[in-house]
């Protein structure tokens, strides 16, 4: 695993690359986003009902966002901190930093883009999902979660993802995608706060049905290593997918595949391989006044636990402009995890939150944002579930605000930037 001080020096080392790379742009702009707030919470830290703990206090959330445009290629940095202040709970104060970088250079016939994230969380907020679509868009949904709060902790996680696109002919092109993930925390506890960490790449033949439809082959490989005695894993798979794009913010798909994992230390007299099948479908849709998500996937992925686990899941939003200034929202996320190795202790559990808000832009650079949050987690092998009600009233500030979006996206919680 990377320790702290090599983590902040590999990203260190990304961000000066990068800017040297964006500094022969033209167009830099800066665009900060404030965003000051308080927070009440039911159970704070999801644990069964009859035990949860309130908080009621404050949180504030800073983004500073660097960005540079040019002819062929675009650059993003951004660092920011994400803090929470309860003055009757002080044990459940926290520091968040986290921060993203992106650089995309566009060639006449190929496309290259670099995406590296980094984030110090709390478990409060690592392992317990929102609604938020997430960094990853349609049909990557934000996973890694083991869902256990109860225990204070703290996770730290790298995520780079270099792609590169190459047209072979007008119709048909090559894609190839790599990402390294790395999750450590600061106190290690088997079969609860297991770090990791996953190289995984693939290779797809994109072929063009028309100027808006393509279908994609594409093979896949990845090997997830947890901290023992967790169990290694490395697969390999093939999918199929189709795609529908009809402009920058509408895109419709469905994928099919099946992949085949083999685990490193298993006990004599069980089964070392495992055949699973996955998929997807959704959209991402605007529409006059209306924006639609639905994305239904199911991923087999390495969590914080430290097992691999199936996971079945369904996120949504709807957001409607209901005037040029107030638009209003409600979103949901439901999934359920169950263990890929069938001899595992592993407590296979469901997940659900939904989310009903509101943001009112009553100024140019000023907003206010309201929501509610009602979250249920319930593991099989425990009698009762935990279930909790919280909400948000909080005013941003965003100086330089591109009105073109429908809607704020909402920051530092699930990578959603």
């Amino acid at each position: 695993m990377l320790e702290t001080g090599s983590r902040v020096q590999a990203l260190a080392v990304i961000t000066l690359v990068l800017t040297a790379s964006a500094a022969r742009a033209d167009q830099w702009q800066f665009n900060p986003r404030v965003e000051l707030g308080g927070e009440t919470d039911s159970n704070y830290l999801l644990v069964p009902t009859s035990s949860a703990t309130s908080v009621s206090g404050g949180f504030g959330n800073v983004l500073l966002e660097l960005r540079d445009i040019g002819q062929t290629t675009e650059f993003r940095f951004a660092p920011g901190v994400y803090a929470t202040y309860f003055p009757n709970e002080s044990d459940y104060h926290s520091t968040n930093p986290y921060g993203y970088l992106e650089l995309t250079h566009r060639g006449q016939v190929s496309t290259a883009r670099l995406w590296a994230e980094y984030a110090d969380q709390s478990t409060v907020f690592s392992e317990r999902l929102t609604s938020n679509v997430g960094a990853g868009g349609l049909g990557n949904p934000t996973g890694g979660d083991s869902g256990f709060l109860a225990l204070f902790n703290r996770r730290k996680t790298i995520h780079v993802n270099p792609s590169f696109a190459f047209e072979v002919s007008p119709l048909n092109h090559i894609a190839a995608d790599l990402n390294y993930y790395n999750s450590a925390y600061d106190h290690f506890i088997p079969n609860t706060y297991t770090g990791y960490h996953v190289v995984a790449g693939s290779v797809g033949w994109v072929h063009d049905l028309t100027q808006r439809t393509s279908w994609t082959v594409r093979a896949l490989y990845s090997h997830n290593q947890p901290e023992a005695p967790s169990i290694t894993t490395n697969s390999a798979g093939l999918e199929g997918e189709w795609s529908e794009r009809v402009s920058d913010t509408s895109r419709a798909y469905a994928r099919v595949g099946g992949r085949r994992t083999q685990f490193d230390q298993i006990p004599a007299g069980q089964s070392d391989r495992a055949t699973s099948y996955y998929g997807g479908a959704g959209m991402d849709w605007s529409f006059q006044v209306t924006q639609l998500f639905l994305d239904v996937t199911r991923t087999v992925e390495p969590i914080s636990s430290g097992y691999t686990v199936e996971r079945d899941q369904l996120v949504g939003r709807v957001t409607r402009n209901l005037s040029p200034v107030l638009l209003g929202y409600v979103g949901a996320r439901a999934f359920k995890d169950k263990a890929l190795e069938s001899q595992t202790p592993y407590n296979d559990r469901t997940y659900a939150v939904g989310t009903v808000g509101f943001e009112w832009r009553f100024l140019r650079a000023w907003t206010v944002v309201g929501q509610y949050n009602y979250t249920r987690q319930k593991y099989v092998d425990f009698p009762e579930a935990a279930t909790s009600n919280a909400a948000t009233l909080s005013v941003v500030y965003e100086p330089h605000r591109d009105l073109s979006r429908e809607r704020l996206t909402p920051l530092g919680r699930d990578r959603g930037y």
